[in-house]
């Protein structure tokens, strides 16, 4: 079991600037890949676009969805749930899945996920205290209203 933070008891900035003025923000995405609902902080993606036809690549990794273009760019999709060992789920084309192409100056990569479920505001001195030390995909688990998420380390996929 991973370490966990807690998020302090306060409303996201928008529902109550006045006091929540002085304290900065870090935006994390919850994402469902699989059967797991994983948070991607949202400075590690660079777009999220709906599902598009893969072409394969032979003799591949099991983990390498394929290829598409996107703006021009050849961008390898991801599976993560084989990449990071998560808890797998029938793959479907349907309206909800989306690819996440993150950051990255060299590389041009996507993950697959079943889902995008909300943008969640976090005070940056809890995310921060949750992001040092990773442990292999992830860094520790962050709690949002009564439940456990794990921080996807983004880096660890370029690796």
């Amino acid at each position: 079991m991973s370490p966990q933070t807690s998020i302090p008891p306060s409303s996201p900035p928008t529902e109550n600037l006045h006091a929540n003025f002085n304290q900065a923000y870090v935006e994390v995405m919850q994402v469902r890949v699989g059967q797991e609902i994983i948070l991607i902080p949202v400075s590690d993606v660079s777009e999220v676009i709906h599902q598009q036809r893969l072409t394969p690549v032979p003799m591949a990794p099991d983990h390498l969805l394929g290829v598409c273009n996107i703006h021009g760019q050849v961008v390898c999709v991801i599976d993560p749930c084989q990449v990071m060992s998560l808890p797998y789920s029938k793959q479907t084309f349907d309206d909800s899945v989306r690819f996440i192409v993150l950051s990255h100056p060299k590389m041009h990569l996507a993950l697959r996920a079943e889902e995008i479920l909300s943008l969640e505001p976090i005070p940056e001195e809890t995310f921060l205290q949750a992001t040092q030390g990773s442990q292999g995909f992830f860094y520790r688990s962050l709690n949002i209203k009564n439940q456990d998420y794990r921080i996807l380390h983004t880096a660890a996929l370029f690796k």
